[in-house]
Formats: structure tokens, sequence, C-alpha cells
């Protein structure tokens, strides 16, 4: 696993400066000299501007992420052409084959790092940014390899793995219920007897029991050799932009998510590809650890043809794209869903059948039939909200734009439900007044909210 932990920050090209991306309100990466400071992921924006007052908020940008990574993979495709990526800043490549072929896992690392350095520059490198590469038999396990750099001797991922908690495993609600019965570890799940797991904890509680032992989600041999499944289709005319052929890739990725539904199959790994109007070939491999869903698959296919479509000219096709295909190159046997002992939804993976549901009524009646509501800029909060269509990145929002009398981030954590009385007083304790040209009857010294007593101003400006 090839893990680069700052690409949020780096996809936005920011430097040396402190910078923290945002998500829902909390960081999900930040820069070296934030990091320094004390920001950490997870934490609130006022948490970050507490620790750094100066840090720079960014709100994430997935497009612009993939859009940057594509150059990263198809780097790293020249160490093994087996790569998969698994999101924009994460892929995972076979070592068996490229270890004996560069003479040894330590060297296939440091090449890896040396790949991926090379592309980020000296400037990005010396101020912090870089990757992470972990080894080790499985993907769960490779990818806490990764946080730590290290190579995983082979059969040794489960004696790694026992000392991490089991939030470790992503699933908040299964790892709730076994802290509750006092299993704390993943050793300590590791340890109890696969069928006890099963009886108790279902299909879910398996395959967690699977990564805690250092295995996969999915029991060895569980593959399928089936007959292919692929759909694909033309796009006339070609598209060079990302928002029509995304739309088409929406449906393709419903027709697919059909054939593999009706032969109760789930597929871990895609195969996309494209050709352009002047018969240029790409191809990319996508990996999810769970199973892709019709959401998620069509996510991924808007990653990669926006790093296609936008991305640096040596990647970029000459002309638009007029044939997209989607391949399956992993199934599994679906196990269906248990949903008696908890929900088994997740943030970045909706229900699946109000999923399909939307994405029918975006076929039959257009992009713009299903809208949800997405952040923006705006001075007051009802211009903050702008509806976006079903399955699409909403607008960024403009922190920096110019938005009179709009009050500066965070929001107020108390909103009174009729506004009080607010007086600016002078130094005598006599209201501040301003005449027609502008001029105040006083310098600001003091500030009254209501019936609290007055505040010293210690700082103004303007006249």
């Amino acid at each position: 696993m090839v893990w680069c932990p700052d690409w949020p920050v780096v996809a936005l090209g920011q430097g040396t400066e402190p910078v923290a991306v945002f998500t829902s309100g909390r960081v999900v990466a930040c820069s070296p000299s934030a990091r320094a400071a004390g920001i950490r992921r997870g934490v609130r924006r006022r948490e970050a501007q507490r620790h750094c007052p100066t840090v720079q908020v960014r709100e994430r940008d997935l497009a612009a992420e993939a859009r940057a990574y594509e150059p990263v993979l198809a780097a790293l495709e020249g160490i093994s052409p087996h790569l998969d990526a698994v999101r924009p800043g994460l892929c995972a490549l076979p070592t068996k084959s490229a270890a004996r072929y560069f003479g040894g896992e330590q060297a296939l690392v440091t090449l890896a790092a040396e790949v991926v350095g090379n592309l980020l520059g000296d400037d990005l490198s010396q101020a912090g940014y870089g990757c992470r590469i972990g080894i080790a038999d499985g993907l769960f396990a490779a990818a806490r390899a990764a946080r730590r750099n290290l190579i995983v001797p082979p059969g040794c991922s489960a004696a790694f793995l026992a000392p991490y908690p089991v939030s470790t495993l992503d699933r908040p609600e299964l790892a709730d219920l076994l802290v509750r019965l006092g299993i704390r570890h993943l050793g300590e799940l590791a340890a109890l007897p696969p069928a006890a797991v099963m009886s108790r904890f279902g299909w879910a509680g398996m395959q967690a029991h699977r990564l805690a032992s250092g295995g996969e989600r999915r029991p060895p041999g569980s593959r399928l050799t089936i007959p292919e499944l692929a759909v694909e289709t033309e796009l006339d005319p070609p598209a060079e932009q990302v928002e029509p052929a995304s739309f088409i890739a929406r449906a393709l990725a419903e027709e697919l998510q059909e054939l593999l539904g009706a032969q109760d199959l789930t597929c871990t790994r895609v195969l996309i590809e494209a050709e352009s109007e002047h018969r240029e070939r790409f191809s990319r491999f996508w990996r999810h650890e769970g199973a892709f869903t019709s959401a998620l698959l069509a996510q991924r296919v808007r990653w990669q043809l926006d790093g296609w479509l936008q991305g640096t000219a040596t990647i970029r096709p000459s002309g638009g794209i007029r044939w997209l295909r989607l391949a399956v190159d992993e199934a599994h046997r679906d196990p269906g869903h248990q949903l008696v002992l908890w929900d088994e939804l997740t943030e970045d993976c909706p229900d699946e059948r109000v999923s399909r549901a939307l994405s029918r009524v975006q076929g039959l009646f257009g992009l713009d039939a299903v809208l949800v509501a997405a952040p923006s800029g705006g001075r007051g909060p009802a211009a903050q909200i702008r509806l976006t269509p079903w399955g699409e990145p909403g607008p960024l929002p403009e922190p920096d734009g110019p938005w009179p009398g709009r009050l500066p981030a965070p929001s107020p954590a108390t909103v009174y439900p009729r506004p009080p009385a607010v007086r600016v007083l002078d130094a005598a304790g006599a209201p501040v007044a301003v005449d027609m040209r502008g001029a105040l009857s006083g310098a600001p010294a003091g500030l009254t909210i209501g019936p609290h007593s007055s505040v010293p101003i210690t700082a103004w400006s303007g006249s």
C-alpha cells in the first residue's frame, strides 16, 4: 500500500504555510506545519484555529484530489502494472513479482518512495510532504503498516495487528458492541472461535474477525470464476468535459450492478476503460475493500474520468471520450445483508435501495430531477446553501469571497431568539455615534450586549 497522508492538501496546491482541509466541520488532512502547531485529524474548526490562529481553512475537493493523483498512479504503473487505485492518495500493488524483479521488498519500497518524491518535487518534499509505504499479507494489514512505514514479515500480520483497538475496523457500531463485551483490541477478537463470532455477530463480525487475524475481508478462495461481466457504451458526440461523461457512467454503473445482482454477486475490483475519438486507449483498476455499489462505482468512474480529461498533458487524451467500458475483474458471492443487530449504512455508502431509486429517477427525468443541499458561498445562512444534482459534487464554499456584512467563520455558538441591543461606548461611557461623513464621535472603548456589563475594546479599525 502506497499512502500519501497529506494528499488533500497537496491536491489543493498548498505549500509550506499552515493549511487544514475540512469535511463536515472536521479536519481530514493538514499540512506538516499545521500538524506541528498541534492540529490533528478529526478536530473541529474552532479547536484547529485555537491551536493555530493563522491556519488557512480549505474545504475538501475530491475531484481535484483524483485529478492530481492520476500522474502518481501512471508513474507507479512503471513499477507494477497490476496496480489498484483505492482512493485518491492511496493505492495497492502486489509485491511478490515486483520485489523479485527489483531486488527485494526494501528495494521496492525505496523505489516507490523515489517515484512519488520526484513527482512532488523538492519543495514539497523538503516541506515534509511525501508518502508512506507498508507491506503485509493483506490489504487491511498493509494499510496499517503504511501508516508506520513498516514491512511486516510473512505470517506476522496477526501479531502486528493485535495491539490495535477494535475501532481500527472502521465499524463504529460493531466496535462499540465489542468494547461493551470486553473485547478492546484486534488480538482479542482474533482469538475468538470463528464459529462463535459468526453466530453472535453475523457476516459483518466474521469479516472483522478475518481482518483482525491478518487475512482478507473474505475467505481465501472465495473469488469466483465467472463469465465476463461488462457494460459499455459509445458517446456521441464524444465527451470533452467530465459532467456529460460521468452522467453516462452513472447509468453504466447501475446497469452493471443489476447484472451482478441477478447472479447474487458483489464486485470488489473493477476495470475502467475509455477510448478517445483519436483511438487512444486508457484503463485503470479500482478496488474497494468492501463491495462496490452503483453509487460508489459511479463515484470512482467520475474520479477516473476527471483524472484523464482534466489531468496533465502527458496523460490527457487528445480528443473527447467516445467509448466507455466497465468490467468486473473480481467478484464474490453476495452473502446478503443482516440488519438485525445494527445498521449497515456508512457515510460514504448510502442505502443501496435509495441510491438505485434516485438514479432511476434521474435516468428518466434528467440530472436535475433529484437535488440535494450542498454548502456554498453567500452572505446569510440561506444563501450559503445551494441545491446540486444527486451524486454530483456540490459547489465549494467561497470563504474568501467578497460578502459584505457576512459574519466571519466560525458561526456563533449562541443565537438569541430576539437580537439584543448592542452599544459601542467611548472612554466616558457615552454611545459612539457616526455623522453624515462617517466620522466617529469618540474612540470605541467598550461594548455592551443586552443587560450584560460593558467589556473593553482592545483594538478597532476604520474611521
